[in-house]
């Protein structure tokens, strides 16, 4: 008969922490893994245990670099987890170079819009990064904005470069 001792029983119980700790882990794993499934971020899922129901699969974008003097667009997809339709009714931008041409339009209830921001670089605009903020309005009285940021690199026009419809 084994007769069991003091290091015995530390044994035992680092031995229960240990499996308990893997264990812990490994359905945090899984619990990240199936929200970014079904919410296409993790960001996106706390978004949503945050209270959030009209979430952007992904809060930011970037339009890389661009010219100065051109435009480019980024696409934001917007989902709909209320039970009911959603209209986005406008736009305000940190920015007159990024302009929401979409707007207004409506979301409804459990769906995806793709929404197309257009980010415009003056001829004379200052070389460097840019960061703007876009703050869409919604009729939704639990969430009556949602956030998106843009960010890119303005960089210099190259002297036999064509522009993209800005001349």
């Amino acid at each position: 008969m084994h007769r069991q001792t003091l290091s015995d029983s530390r044994l035992d119980i680092r031995s229960w922490i240990t499996m308990t700790a893997v264990a812990v882990c490994v359905g945090l794993i899984a619990a990240l893994v199936a929200a970014s499934a079904i919410f296409g971020s993790i960001p996106s899922s706390f978004a949503y245990l945050r209270g959030d129901r009209l979430i952007p699969r992904t809060a930011t974008q970037s339009f890389g670099k661009l010219e100065q003097g051109s435009k480019s667009f980024v696409t934001f997809e917007l989902v709909n987890m209320t039970d009911r339709l959603v209209k986005l009714i406008g736009a305000n931008s940190s920015c007159t170079c990024v302009v929401a041409d979409d707007l207004p339009t409506s979301i409804p209830a459990g769906a995806r819009k793709s929404l197309r921001i257009q980010v415009s670089l003056a001829a004379d605009k200052e070389v460097g990064p840019i960061n703007q903020t876009v703050t869409l309005y919604t009729d939704y009285p639990s969430q009556p904005s949602i956030i998106l940021q843009i960010n890119g690199e303005s960089v210099e026009r190259l002297a036999n470069s064509k522009l993209t419809g800005l001349d």
